[in-house]
This record gives C-alpha cells, structure tokens and sequence, in this order.
C-alpha cells in the first residue's frame, strides 16, 4: 500500500484509540493493509529510477499534507495523531535496510510474503480505499 494510504489510516487510529495503544494498532493496521490489493511491482516504478523518485515525492507530500489536516481538524489529539501516522508508515521505511542487516532478512520474508496483492494496476485500490477513508475520517471529526 502506497504511504499515504498508511498514514491516512494512522491519522484515523490516532483521533480514535486510546494513546498508550496508538503505535500497536497503528502498527498492525501497516500490515493488514499490505494483505489487501494494492500498487507495485510495476516497471515503470522500478526502485530508485527517476518515476520512482517522483511517486515518492508526491507520496511524501500527501503524506504531510493529510498529517496536517488530521492536526488542524483534531488539535486535542496531536500527539496521538502523530503516533498513528508515524507506526502505521514504519515498516515502510524498513525498507531501507534490506539486504543490509542480516537479522531482519526473516522480517523481509514475512513483509513481501504478506504483499501477495502488488500489481501494476493496483491503482483502483489504493484510490478506493483513499475515498474510503476520507469518508471514515469525515464520520469521526
């Protein structure tokens, strides 16, 4: 799942669940999603080409930009909302680190074990399950 999908999702776990179980659930819900159909293996997004540099650009910008709202939209949580939006996009970040360190190669197995709905035109799904999540977001503020 692209990252501001993620953090979307960290947002919303951030505004409704207790702190203390904030990073947990946000947390969880990365690899949940992950199971579901999604964008990836695509050639023309191949790591580290200039396309890919590019959609990460664009998914770092989204990813601030919905942070700011979740932070605007719910001050009262900041914190919490922070939380979310950081452990629900981590093991993204991981991914900087395969093939460098030798005990988290059985991490990186389960990670692209559980990633079993990459596809190329996984577009449509990143995009409905944005809307879907606009929408939860709505419901709650």
């Amino acid at each position: 799942m692209i990252g501001f999908n993620h953090v979307i999702s960290g947002v919303i776990i951030g505004s409704i669940a207790p702190l203390p179980a904030v990073p947990v659930i946000a947390l969880a819900s990365h690899f949940v999603m992950d199971t579901l159909p999604h964008f990836g293996k695509s050639e023309v997004f191949k790591p580290y080409n200039k396309n890919f540099k590019l959609l990460l650009i664009f998914d770092a910008l989204m990813c601030f930009i919905i942070l700011g709202f979740g932070l605007c939209l719910i001050p009262d949580k900041k914190l919490a909302i922070i939380a979310g939006a950081f452990f629900a996009a981590l093991p993204d970040f991981l991914w900087l680190l395969e093939g460098r360190i030798k005990w988290m190669e059985k991490y990186f197995w389960f990670a692209k074990k559980i990633q079993w709905g990459e596809m190329p035109d996984g577009w449509t799904y990143e995009l409905i399950f944005f809307a879907l999540m606009i929408v939860v977001f709505a419901l709650i503020i």
